[in-house]
């Protein structure tokens, strides 16, 4: 399959994949610039109704059509927000009560899995989130809430809360 530019589907996709994720967004908003397609179907991808505001405006006037600059702005909302505990993207159309599964401590080294672990016995400070035993050893580390391994169930199941 090709475009008009001579240039392959596939290729594309492949510079898609190989392109970081801001140069990426860079060329999506110039591309929103340039063509009213391009933005109208980001739109449709990356905005839904707010439901707040609709709710809003069902209560104070009912039966009102017109639409202020304050309530078009408010008609919509990003799709996709960033979970304040868990620090993960999602889509808040299909956000639901067991949706963020998480810890709500740190996680700790064990030293007692390590014993010929110089650097851990010597107290050394492990960075959990960049050692590579974490991943390598998961039942060397304990979640402080819940007592359990690295890779064990989460104890805080909820609902995503997007990051203000």
């Amino acid at each position: 399959m090709t475009y008009n530019n001579g240039g392959s589907t596939q290729a594309l996709f492949i510079a898609i994949g190989n392109t970081d994720e801001a140069t990426l967004r860079n060329i999506i908003k110039s591309m929103c610039k340039e063509s009213a397609e391009c933005l109208e179907q980001a739109s449709k991808r990356l905005l839904v109704p707010n439901p707040t505001a609709q709710k809003r405006k069902a209560k104070d006037d009912p039966s009102s059509n017109k639409k202020s600059k304050k309530d078009q702005h408010e008609a919509v909302v990003p799709r996709y927000e960033v979970c304040e505990t868990c620090n993960k993207s999602f889509d808040i159309t299909t956000n639901n009560d067991e949706a963020c599964r998480t810890h709500e401590d740190e996680l700790e080294v064990d030293p007692d899995y390590f014993p010929d672990d110089d650097e851990i016995q010597s107290g050394e400070h492990i960075d959990v989130e960049t050692d590579w035993r974490v991943d390598k050893f998961p039942d060397g580390f304990v979640w402080q809430c819940c007592e359990a391994s690295a890779n064990g169930e989460p104890c805080v199941i909820q609902r995503h809360i997007a990051a203000i």
